[in-house]
């Protein structure tokens, strides 16, 4: 292998003389501290060293230096992703897939030279140049990404938006603002799943919510908390006349959302921005405005929703257990059980006791319906658990003694 520019990590130079300072300087200018070519076919590369350690096994020097290598390209690929991914984007979707795209790192080193190698006490160390290719390390991840946002799915969402247009009819229930259409557009494209408010017998509770002089947000979230709906978003759009442009209205839309959890309250994103729309008629103009300012609000918004969404699927959902009618002692069985015993959960927090209700967090790989099951057909000893009600991310349960 020719002789290539090297990426390390860590290590600091002793100069030994000015002399070495020079060559070292000289050694720096000529090579980057990372270099990307192509390689063969075309493909884009990147040139890295990484360093590789494996367990000292006496009887199997060959699965050392394995275990080793291994260990080597999942560091050069690691250094490489470095390189590869540049956009706050892209290192949040490759956070989400980091451990299983390192797991197959070998298929996207081309080349590796080994520089050295050797036993030293209990590890075995391997140092190589690598050739990472960057076409089948974003492919990878981008497949993974897929894969993972299928098995996820994504949020089930209601809208609503008081809106002021001072140039053209606000939105009632009964008709929408000119933001929640342009918002509902959207989220249809990007294909989550709409809850229409107006069809589920929530007329009046929202008319009201948005009659006031400001959104009434609990009155909304308290309607959504009986509907499928996962997550709502909220807030307000206003117009006001930034003057004529010769013979053109010049109209300005403020918009505030907020995206909160229907079952917890929590706030998961919240963005404010300002748009211009410009037409000869000035409620053409307002509804350009508004139309403008929720087309670039809303993107912003779900890409925040949509990767706390899926990270929090994939490293296990947080679900809220409240039981009732259960003693102390019980409690301390149910929590042991759980913890120990439910398929997919991974850690058991007690949050509240208090007149034989508890209250639990639940750090689990699978959704509230499934652990419901789980908890459903585990047999506890000293009484029996029913389930009483379920939603997203909570699920109520009452203890009866055997």
């Amino acid at each position: 292998m020719k002789s290539i520019a090297r990426h390390k990590r860590g290590g600091r130079p002793v100069m030994a003389s000015p002399w070495a300072a020079c060559a070292l300087l000289a050694a720096l200018v000529a090579f980057p501290a990372y270099a990307q070519q192509t390689g063969e076919g075309g493909r884009e590369v990147v040139l890295i060293q990484a360093t590789g350690y494996g367990a000292h096994y006496p009887n199997d020097l060959a699965r050392s230096r394995e275990e080793a290598l291994e260990a080597a390209f999942r560091d050069a690929v690691e250094q490489a992703s470095g390189v590869f991914i540049s956009t706050a984007t892209e290192t949040r979707n490759f956070e989400l897939v980091r451990d299983e795209v390192l797991t197959r790192s070998e298929g996207f080193v081309r080349r590796y030279e080994v520089v050295r190698e050797g036993l030293g006490g209990e590890v075995y160390t391997i140092v190589i140049d690598a050739e990472v290719e960057k076409a089948a390390f974003i492919d990878d991840m981008n497949a993974a990404l897929r894969l993972l946002y299928s098995r996820v799915g994504k949020p089930r969402v209601m809208v609503v938006v008081k809106e002021n247009n001072a140039f053209g009819a606000g939105g009632t229930l009964d008709r929408l603002s000119v933001a929640e259409k342009e918002i509902r557009k959207i989220l249809l494209q990007q294909g989550f799943q709409f809850i229409d408010a107006r069809t589920l017998g929530g007329q009046s509770i929202l008319d009201a919510a948005v009659a006031g002089d400001t959104l009434q947000r609990d009155a909304v979230v308290k309607f959504a908390r009986g509907t499928e709906a996962d997550l709502v978003i909220l807030g307000a759009a206003q117009t006001k006349s930034m003057g004529m442009i010769r013979r053109f209205h010049s109209i300005q839309a403020n918009i505030s959302l907020d995206v909160v959890r229907v079952d917890s309250g929590q706030v998961m994103a919240s963005e404010s921005l300002a748009a211009n729309g410009v037409h000869v008629d000035e409620a053409t103009a307002g509804m350009t405005a508004l139309k403008k300012a929720a087309g670039i609000v809303t993107p912003m918004l779900m890409e925040q929703v949509t990767y706390l969404w899926v990270k929090e699927r994939n490293e296990g959902a947080r679900i809220e257990i409240v039981v009732q009618n259960i003693s102390f002692g019980d409690l301390i069985e149910f929590r042991k059980v759980l913890g120990n015993s439910v398929r997919g959960v991974k850690q058991v927090t007690q949050r509240s006791y208090a007149d034989g209700v508890a209250l639990l967090e639940v750090r689990a790989r699978t959704n509230a319906e499934s652990l419901a099951e789980a908890i459903y057909q585990t047999r506890f000893e000293a009484f029996q658990v029913d389930i009483q009600n379920l939603s997203n991310n909570r699920v109520t349960v009452t203890v009866t003694a055997r």
